[in-house]
């Protein structure tokens, strides 16, 4: 059983997932967070999704590719992502001035 320290989806919870090597996951559900609701701070509002991965439930607030990707399979409406299987993978990216493990999704 993979120990959970917080119910955020991370880089690190996908052990080494590649895009050619992705994990999978469900789509249980999708809500608009507020900017002032998100855990860092954001000049915007947030999509957030509730994974189910490895059999648990963990929370991911995916980036602008991923949602690009997955809208483009499943549609705009959010409803429509609920139950849907999604491949989840990690790539290392410079973010800011650094580089990090980056968790991209597509369906």
């Amino acid at each position: 059983m993979k120990i959970v320290l917080d119910d955020f989806l991370t880089a690190d919870y996908l052990e080494g997932a590649t895009h050619s090597n992705p994990i999978l996951g469900v789509i249980k559900s999708i809500v608009l967070r507020s900017k002032d609701d998100l855990p860092f701070d954001s000049k915007k509002d947030r999509f957030e999704l509730s994974l189910v991965v490895n059999g648990e439930e963990i929370t991911w607030l995916p980036n602008k590719t991923s949602l690009r990707s997955l809208k483009k399979k499943f549609g705009g409406d959010g409803v429509n992502w609920v139950d849907k299987e999604i491949k989840l993978w990690t790539i290392e990216q410079v973010v800011g001035s650094e580089v990090k493990k980056v968790v991209y999704a597509s369906a």
